[in-house]
């Protein structure tokens, strides 16, 4: 025999079970996956990338994914790679996010979000260098860094000889003695491998002016249809429009 209150008491369990339910259907509840922090490389070229206390990554580009990971909510964790690691990574989908310079194999491996900034190419030569223009290189020898391509003109031109290295640093250490006749690269670059050179700019002849190259970022290609995608660009954008990617390269820029 039931006692006189327990199918009231089931049914407003009931109720309140089917309620809770029509509740929870009206959330849109978000995957594991969805909610695990994006994997996101920063590239070991300082000032852009660089090991900083307690060994986490350091630099302007690790500054500026974690202003966009922050405003686009979609969160990251930050690690320092060189550059062939990162385009590799970024197309097996082992990294999810990456910045650096435009560039064909990056484009081939990940889908591009958009321009962070442009940054200005140079031609650094010593004191006294009669170079004044890309053709004056015909028959000289230009350090590069191994992967890049700053200036399509000197880089593809098979009449300038280019001798590859794996550092700013280096390119300015074979241009102080003699090595090579110049160095392409972005000014950023420079300015601090100079610095960590304790040599003064102007202890070169004054750059040969290249225009500029965008700096892009990237998100891994399946990742195509996560709602980062679309968060991460318009973050992107929202950092570039209101002057606060502008503002973290100006403090960022090291003084000549």
């Amino acid at each position: 025999m039931h006692r006189p209150g327990a199918f009231a008491r089931r049914r407003t369990w009931l109720g309140l079970t089917a309620a809770w339910s029509v509740t929870v259907g009206a959330w849109p509840l978000r995957s594991a996956a969805e909610e695990a922090p994006l994997l996101a490389d920063v590239i070991d070229i300082p000032p852009w990338g660089l090991r900083g206390p307690e060994g986490r990554a350091d630099g302007v580009y690790a500054d500026l994914l974690r202003a966009i990971g922050e405003r686009s909510r979609c969160p990251m964790t930050l690690r320092l790679v060189p550059i062939q690691r990162s385009i590799q990574d970024l197309g097996q989908g082992v990294s999810q996010v990456s910045m650096m310079l435009d560039r064909k194999d990056m484009n081939d491996a990940g889908l591009t979000l958009g321009t962070v900034v442009r940054l200005p190419v140079q031609v650094w030569l010593p004191l006294g260098s009669p170079v004044r223009s890309v053709e004056d290189l015909v028959g000289r020898t230009v350090a590069v860094l191994r992967g890049p391509t700053y200036h399509e003109g000197v880089q593809t031109d098979p009449r300038i000889a280019k001798y590859p290295v794996s550092s700013p640093r280096q390119q300015l250490e074979m241009l102080r003695i003699g090595r090579v006749d110049a160095a392409l690269g972005v000014e950023q670059n420079f300015l601090v491998a100079a610095r960590a050179l304790d040599l003064r700019p102007d202890a070169f002849a004054p750059p040969l002016q290249l225009g500029g190259r965008d700096v892009k970022l990237w998100l891994a290609r399946g990742l195509a249809e996560h709602p980062c995608r679309q968060r991460l660009t318009e973050a992107l954008k929202s950092l570039r429009d209101d002057g606060s990617i502008a503002r973290r390269m100006q403090s960022a820029a090291p003084e000549r």
